[in-house]
C-alpha cells in the first residue's frame, strides 16, 4: 500500500456500519485494500473511505442510518444472516419524504 494510514478490521467495520466479518469479505473480494500483518488485517483507510462514500452515494444515506431506520421500523427489510436486504427505492423515498416535511413552510394554527 502506498498510504501510511491503516486501520483495523474493527475500525473499518465501525466506519462502514457493517460487521467485521463483512469487512473481511470485502477484503477477500478485493473491494478494500489491505495487508495481512501476522494474523491481523491492516486496511487502507482511504479505500474504506472510498467504499463508504460509494455506499452512501448508491442509496443516498449512510449504512449506519439505514440500520437505524430498520431498527426503528421506519423502513422494512429482510435479514440474511448478518446482512439486510432492503429495497433501495424505499430508503430513497423515505428520505425524500422526511426532507419534504423539514422544508415545508409552517402553516400556523388551523383556522377556527
Amino acid at each position: 500500500m502506498t498510504t501510511l494510514t491503516n486501520i483495523t478490521v474493527k475500525q473499518a467495520a465501525a466506519l462502514l456500519g457493517v460487521t467485521p466479518q463483512r469487512v473481511r469479505a470485502l477484503i477477500k473480494a478485493g473491494m478494500l485494500q489491505a495487508e495481512k500483518w501476522g494474523r491481523d488485517w491492516q486496511i487502507d483507510a482511504e479505500s474504506v473511505e472510498k467504499r463508504r462514500k460509494a455506499m452512501e452515494q448508491k442509496i443516498g444515506v449512510s449504512p449506519t442510518r439505514v440500520r437505524k431506520m430498520l431498527q426503528d421500523g421506519i423502513i422494512r427489510g429482510i435479514r440474511f444472516g448478518w446482512d439486510w436486504q432492503v429495497e433501495a427505492g424505499s430508503v430513497s423515498a423515505r428520505i425524500a419524504e422526511q426532507r419534504k416535511k423539514k422544508e415545508a413552510p409552517f402553516q400556523g394554527p388551523p383556522p377556527e
